[in-house]
């Protein structure tokens, strides 16, 4: 269990944790100068059962509520430090607000210096904490009036955290790591040391964890859990990481860094998120207000994009989208803080609904609606909800990372929904049966609008269908939906065009007679085919005309284009690809130069370079730094590629 201190400077804090667990916290020479708490400090304390409770000290001063909020990130409870004398200030307000926007929702209360005050004085300041805490909805365990020095009242306080660290259930143990770092330094014969709060997984000795927003790889090759070394720790612990790799890693690392498993790794710089203006702000929160930004450990600065309205009053929740200057990683749930411009009061703070978010159609009804719907579900209920409100699907890649579930879970949650799976070449999207029946009827009346129109085409593009089927959808989810059609012989496709099956394309007769006319010419028995304008002079047609007639061929998926002047029939580009297998078969060398295939297929070395380039953008080889081409072996036909 994890316990971050909260409360206005010169409160008794550090004093408190070093009476309940030994330890100064206070380790800077300037905090020892200065006999003030600057930046974060740690300790802990061993409960009766062996049980570890770990202390965050907060500096309490209004120039350091950065360090405060990074530290109280991912903390599982607060205590709430009052001093009899001075009672509730500035700080206190502050610091209460900040532990209610970041979702704790119970604290001990520990009232300090009570030797300096008389008994009704420690009353009514019970009364004013009671008060503020009811304000922001945190609850509380219990008040503890407390002498910091002489140890009195201290008894009590242990007891209650010894009881509440038994019954403290370990959060999000079942999901992948994610730890963000507030501290990073080195130790000689050790090397880079990381610090920070395990919010979900666990991670061992010898895991590899990417760093993010870098991207950069790291091995573990040691941790410790405060000062016990161990071969794993888990959620809801406070951890120390020997973190090796290549050199740059160290550059990539700083307070508010993730580390993470490679499964979650997917950067973002727009945030929807659920915000709650705090009450005591005297202004509306605008749109595009320029904010820093708390997040994890991270500190950055961000405009705030009001959805659905121009302004948020205080006190009130709303729906805005964080526009951030660089990318930040972050999940469903994460809890976050916004200050001012100038930094030096909370505006508010919330949690993440949609990390992945769009500028497009932000502000729509449609997707507040579905951010309403997020906020207050279960991933089980959101899967539910947007599949069957989502126009365009449910990615399931990016739903188990914004979650952290696995995929497996995912599946399992999708299968117990009954929802439609469409397949795609990078992603898996899901519908509800209602909203797979619309896109594919919208695909289908697009084809039928599209033969009426088009009469002598032999059908219809996936570009075609995606730029006009609304609302506007990936054109990878398009193609998927187009093979899962042919798969049920809904569509026929010819080449890379899609038709309905009733549709019979049929090309005039002036076509079909220059297409006969010119099919030889395109695959000659030796050298090269010609060129376009080499054709229509030997045909003598009109070169548009001879090149609308070659289109359609290309349609019909007789004819290849290789580049604007260049076609080929099908069946030649077939052959070539079949000199180019056999080269590299009969060869003991796994790669072929230019040459090579210009002089086993005796065409000219122009129309060599255009085929081979064709054959790279399409997949059927691979050119290599040093100019040769090996044959993919994930190719698919040339025809296939068009």
């Amino acid at each position: 269990m994890i316990v971050a201190t909260a409360g206005h400077v010169d409160h008794g804090k550090t004093s408190l944790i070093k009476a309940l667990t030994g330890v100064d916290t206070d380790q800077l020479p300037e905090e020892k100068r200065r006999k003030l708490t600057i930046d974060l400090g740690f300790a802990y304390r061993k409960t009766m059962r062996s049980e570890l409770i770990g202390f965050i000290d907060v500096p309490g001063h209004k120039k350091f509520i950065r360090n405060m909020v990074a530290g109280v990130a991912g903390i599982n409870t607060g205590l709430l430090v009052v001093a009899a004398d001075d009672g509730i200030m500035p700080q206190t307000i502050e610091h209460t607000c900040i532990l209610s926007l970041l979702g704790i929702k119970k604290c001990f209360v520990a009232i300090t210096k009570i030797d300096c005050v008389e008994a009704n004085r420690i009353f009514e300041v019970k009364e004013q904490v009671t008060q503020l805490l009811a304000e922001q909805k945190i609850g509380y365990f219990d008040i503890f009036p407390v002498n910091s020095l002489s140890g009195a009242g201290l008894c009590p306080l242990e007891t209650k955290l010894d009881k509440h660290s038994q019954d403290f259930k370990i959060p999000c143990e079942d999901q992948f790591f994610r730890m963000s770092v507030d501290r990073v330094f080195t130790l000689k014969g050790a090397g880079l040391i990381v610090t920070g709060v395990i919010v979900a997984g666990k991670i061992n000795i010898s895991d590899t964890v990417t760093i993010s927003p870098s991207g950069s790889i790291a091995r573990v090759r040691g941790i410790r859990v405060f000062e016990d070394e161990r071969h794993s720790a888990r959620a809801g612990e406070r951890c120390a990481l020997n973190l090796v790799g290549k050199n740059t890693i160290d550059r990539s690392i700083r307070r508010g860094t993730w580390l993470m498993n490679a499964k979650l790794y997917m950067p973002t710089q727009r945030l929807d998120v659920e915000i709650t203006v705090l009450k005591t702000e005297t202004r509306f929160l605008k749109h595009m207000t320029p904010v820093h930004l708390h997040i994890g450990a991270d500190h950055l600065t961000a405009r705030v994009a009001i959805l659905g309205a121009n302004s948020i009053p205080p006190g009130k929740t709303g729906f805005v989208q964080l526009i951030l200057p660089r990318s930040v990683s972050s999940l469903y749930g994460d809890r976050f803080i916004i200050r001012d411009q100038s930094a030096q009061r909370t505006i508010g703070g919330g949690r993440v609904i949609e990390p992945f978010a769009v500028r497009r159609g932000r502000a729509l009804p449609s997707h507040i609606a579905e951010l309403k719907v997020m906020s207050d579900q279960t991933p089980l209920g959101i899967l539910q909800t947007l599949s069957s409100k989502n126009e365009c699907g449910v990615m399931i890649d990016k739903f188990s990372i914004a979650h952290n579930l696995p995929t497996n879970k995912v599946k399992k949650l999708v299968a117990s929904l009954r929802l439609v799976t469409i397949q795609g070449h990078k992603q898996t999207t899901i519908f509800s049966v209602q909203k797979w029946d619309e896109l594919a009827e919208r695909i289908l009346s697009f084809l039928e609008r599209y033969h009426k129109k088009n009469p002598h085409s032999v059908g219809a593009s996936a570009q075609d269908i995606q730029l006009d089927i609304k609302p506007r959808t990936d054109v990878n989810l398009v193609l998927a939906a187009l093979n899962h059609l042919l798969s049920y012989g809904c569509l026929k496709e010819h080449g890379s065009r899609y038709r309905l099956p009733f549709f019979d394309y049929s090309p005039s007769e002036k076509h079909r007679s220059l297409l006969s006319r010119a099919m030889p010419l395109l695959s000659p028995d030796t050298g090269s085919p010609p060129s376009v304008d080499q054709i229509a002079k030997a045909l003598h047609e009109p070169i548009l005309s001879l090149r609308h007639t070659l289109q359609i061929g290309v349609k019909l998926g007789q004819i290849i284009m290789l580049e604007k002047n260049r076609f080929v029939s099908e069946s030649f580009l077939s052959k070539l690809m079949k000199d180019a297998e056999d080269l590299v078969a009969n060869s003991d060398k796994e790669s072929f130069t230019t040459a090579e295939f210009r002089n086993r297929t005796g065409v000219g070395r122009n129309f060599a370079v255009c085929v081979l380039e064709y054959f790279d953008r399409t997949g059927c080889t691979i050119q290599s730094n040093d100019q040769t081409r090996s044959i993919n072996p994930r190719r698919r036909s040339a025809k296939k590629n068009i």
